[in-house]
């Protein structure tokens, strides 16, 4: 909803193009679609940074702005591009959806947070805080007039979103599978929906219920694919409930605990050969949203292995939007498949960073051990 706005306040012309990275999650794109503006893609390196040369050279005529990802919180350079941007003539959109808290430091000045170097700024809450919901836009230039909000969700809604959230991750990391899913979402959404039906006053026709992007998906786009933005989301602002929990965090603390726990794993790292970070440095005010590793060819063996440990690993964009020309951009497909994120959020202990830390020495040893069992058969056919 925070993109969607940042594009509806900037007013590009229609059919302009924005530069935009291949590497993404598809939900950014699809509201930039559903903007009526076209992409042209770039493509990041394999330290998912940006050559700023090659990034120019993609500029036309046709160019208004330039859409920037901060990965994991690592914030790219932002004066080179600012400047770019300025000197050509185009519109910087920051996209700091994991950069939450994250600062460049400018030498004897104060750090500047990320979000501010852009035209506008654009960040997702929940990655970083234990809120339910809620995006922030930063418009930094002033001339732009505020968001036009036309809801906030309300109070049925936000804790039905908290509930699926809670069962989803409880199924990831197998806790009692079977009975809380049964319970959470075979008898607490009934209830739920009942309730709210019976509030309003107007029992949900057909008897159905209506998911959040069953309306707004135009004709050909993937109805159940995470990157569908629907037209049920435009205008929605943060819940009651996300702004009350985001006004009482400690918003330094997250930062320092996530910071310890990136820290942590980096050291643990220089024992690891076959998981490699990837962002193997922690610049001074970047606050991580995750871990990421290069977990081999294909990423998947790994994190199920973690999962079976009950070990909460996952994949990192896995899925790929249509209009992204993969035959074009390859990397991408390969930087889709490699990445794995590991968890540095702000509550986790010592004792569970030690035992994250524990299952990947076992899969280090567990692929030694293949390997050299791999040896010894070859030999001994020899």
């Amino acid at each position: 909803t925070a993109i969607w706005e940042a594009f509806r306040l900037l007013d590009l012309p229609r059919g302009s193009e924005v530069l935009f990275p291949t590497y993404h999650c598809g939900l950014e794109l699809d509201v930039l679609a559903k903007a009526g503006l076209r992409p042209v893609f770039y493509g990041v390196t394999d330290s998912l940074g940006i050559d700023i040369d090659d990034l120019e050279s993609r500029i036309t005529a046709s160019t208004q702005a330039v859409y920037v990802i901060h990965y994991f919180g690592f914030p790219h350079d932002l004066p080179s591009l600012r400047a770019l941007c300025d000197r050509r003539g185009l519109r910087l959109i920051e996209d700091g959806a994991q950069a939450f808290a994250s600062t460049m430091p400018r030498g004897g000045d104060a750090p500047r947070a990320v979000g501010t170097f852009g035209d506008v700024g654009i960040f997702s809450l929940h990655k970083s805080l234990p809120v339910p919901d809620g995006g922030a836009l930063v418009l930094n230039d002033l001339d732009l007039p505020p968001p036009r909000l036309t809801r906030r969700p309300g109070w049925f809604e936000t804790l039905q979103h908290a509930k699926l959230i809670l069962a989803r991750d409880l199924y990831k990391v197998g806790a009692i599978r079977g009975v809380l899913r049964w319970l959470l979402l075979g008898v607490l959404s009934p209830c739920v929906r009942r309730a709210k039906e019976l509030l309003r006053g107007s029992p949900e026709r057909d008897g159905r219920s209506q998911s959040p992007g069953s309306g707004g998906a135009q004709a050909g786009t993937p109805r159940d694919a995470e990157w569908v933005f629907p037209d049920e989301w435009k205008g929605v602002g943060i819940s009651p409930l996300a702004r009350f929990l985001l006004d009482r965090l400690d918003h330094g603390r997250v930062a320092e605990r996530r910071r310890a726990a990136y820290k942590r794993l980096l050291e643990a790292s220089r024992n690891w050969r076959k998981i490699v970070p990837v962002l193997p440095r922690l610049p001074e005010g970047v606050c991580p949203c995750y871990f990421p590793v290069f977990a081999g060819a294909d990423a998947r063996p790994f994190i199920d292995y973690c999962r079976g440990r009950r070990v909460r690993v996952d994949p990192y964009w896995p899925d790929t939007h249509p209009l992204v020309p993969t035959d074009d951009f390859p990397q991408t497909l390969e930087l889709k498949r490699r990445i794995a994120v590991l968890p540095v959020h702000h509550e986790l202990t010592a004792k569970e960073v030690a035992a994250l830390i524990s299952v990947i020495d076992a899969w280090e040893r567990l692929e030694d051990d293949t390997d050299e069992r791999r040896e010894q058969a070859e030999a001994m056919a020899l």
